[in-house]
């Protein structure tokens, strides 16, 4: 599971966790999507992979690098992890 928070004050740009890149010479918005990369499409570390096997899970938090909350775990994270149409 990739999660990424949107008010990060340590990872810039918050997309990067998702293994997102700026482009070259890009301002913030600039960004290349995530399949559209070279580490994805060279699968340099097998996310390709596990992205053609629906075993990559990508979630949105808000707030600032690692803050999140027991209810979101609870009724967010934890259930997605068990979602049958994931694998």
């Amino acid at each position: 599971m990739l999660i990424g928070f949107v008010d990060d004050t340590i990872v810039y740009p918050y997309e990067s966790q998702f293994f997102q890149e700026r482009r070259i010479g890009g301002g913030y918005g600039d960004i290349v999507g995530f399949r559209d990369t070279e580490l994805y499409k060279q699968d340099l570390i097998g996310i390709a992979k596990l992205d053609s096997e629906k075993r990559i899970l990508m979630f949105v938090n808000g707030g600032d690098h690692l803050t999140i909350t027991e209810d979101t775990v609870v009724n967010n994270i934890i259930p997605s992890l068990y979602s049958k149409k994931h694998g």
